[in-house]
């Protein structure tokens, strides 16, 4: 074998180095000093953003308010639109109770191994009461909006 190829075959075999030790206590020291700095920051950007957080909730009242005496959904204004979205949920809090009804009317839309909150609407819309064994949260968020530019349109 000439030394080119004795070079060359050197150099495809893949060299296997000694294994490292790894200073765990290192690591470990380093990433609760991470730790802690990063809940230092998340206080502080907290503090930060409280006047503004506060603020926000304020205008959110004060428009909700407004709305819900008012009798509106929205309000579009130059500045932007103020909209309200509702979410609703619904529980089971008679599963015995709850399952003989859904089988008895044969009231399938009703399930998703939970009581389904749209159906649940609906029967309430319809029977002015809610299917035995549920109960209706509903919660209501305010939402803001930018104006739209209806050149963009």
């Amino acid at each position: 074998m000439t030394e080119n190829t004795e070079k060359s075959q050197a150099a495809a075999q893949p060299s296997v180095a000694a294994p490292q030790q790894v200073d765990y206590a290192k690591y470990i020291g380093y990433y609760i000093q991470l730790r802690d700095k990063e809940k230092e920051l998340k206080a502080k950007h907290k503090e930060e953003l409280r006047p503004y957080t506060e603020a926000m909730a304020k205008i959110e009242a004060l428009c909700g308010n407004h709305m819900t005496e008012a009798k509106l959904e929205s309000m579009k204004t130059s500045a932007g639109t103020c909209y309200e979205t509702v979410t609703s949920t619904a529980s089971i809090k008679d599963s015995t109770e709850f399952k003989a009804f859904v089988l008895e009317n044969r009231a399938w839309d009703m399930l998703d191994w939970k009581c389904n909150a749209t159906a649940a609407q609906d029967f309430l819309r319809e029977h002015q009461v809610m299917p035995p064994g549920v109960a209706l949260t509903s919660f209501r968020k305010v939402n803001f909006r930018r104006p739209t530019n209806k050149a963009d349109d």
